[in-house]
């Protein structure tokens, strides 16, 4: 019988290099999000330089993998141990006065895009309080969506989870128009944070649609290894699958 072979590339994992950064404030947020069409959710940290300016947003798992990582209590080639520490979404997101260094790793390898975004917020006159902190609403499109964020202008900090920026106050709350994905802060800490967080400057940019499809090549194609298959029509359905399964899996951002 005839057999087909879809042969698979092996890509080696690319160390990024890394630098120390100071931050005052540490801001952590829940995500809900949909998956095959059930609720998920997952904590993301944002670290914030108040003085500067700046932020730098991850998920929890892999802030917290990473630091395993380097105290040594995870070695680095323990892939069973780490997928205990996944997350949906892998970009981190550096931004200094709403300027974005975005990183993202695709297939154990670090690509990196620049963006601005440049989000039209219609702050309404809507208030509600939120655990007596009295929030203001706003409504904007970005990425793809419509989203309704709700801030604290009396907290001079203007950030807000992901490549959310341009609000004037910390963002706690954020929905899109359909509530498939919703932010929720669940903790704001003043306290002075000694990280390290990617060099963006070793990394050469490309752009995001190039990012989106590398991910979707690998997502579909890319599996480490040789996977065999009995005749052209089960590679067919394995490959259907795949995109299927790649287009239902949650993104925050849905444009090129």
């Amino acid at each position: 019988m005839k057999r087909i072979f879809l042969l698979l590339m092996l890509v080696f994992s690319m160390l990024l290099s890394s630098q120390t950064q100071q931050f005052d404030h540490i801001v952590t947020y829940d995500l809900n999000y949909p998956i095959d069409g059930k609720k998920n959710d997952e904590q993301f940290i944002l670290f914030i330089d108040s003085k500067e300016n700046k932020s730098y947003f991850t998920a929890t798992n892999a802030y917290v993998l990473d630091s395993l990582k380097k105290n040594g209590r995870i070695a680095g080639d323990d892939f069973m141990t780490a997928l205990n520490y996944d997350t949906a979404f892998d970009e981190v997101v550096i931004n200094r006065t709403g300027n974005l260094s975005v990183v993202e790793q695709i297939a154990e390898k670090n690509y990196l895009y620049i963006e601005t975004p440049k989000i039209q917020w219609r702050i309404t006159d809507e208030k509600k309080k939120e655990n007596n902190t009295v929030l203001t609403k706003a409504i904007g499109e970005a990425f793809g969506r419509k989203w309704i964020a709700w801030f604290d202008q009396n907290v001079p900090l203007g950030f807000a989870p992901y490549k959310f920026t341009g609000l004037p106050g910390l963002v706690y709350m954020l929905n899109d128009e359909k509530n498939d994905f919703s932010f929720k802060l669940t903790q704001l800490k003043k306290k002075n944070k000694e990280l390290e967080i990617p060099d963006v400057k070793y990394l050469k940019p490309i752009s995001k649609a190039k990012i989106n499809e590398i991910r979707f090549n690998s997502e579909v194609y890319g599996v480490v290894g040789v996977i065999e298959f009995e005749n052209g029509k089960e590679r067919e359905e394995w490959i259907n699958k795949s995109k299927t399964r790649y287009l239902n899996s949650p993104r925050l951002d849905i444009t090129n």
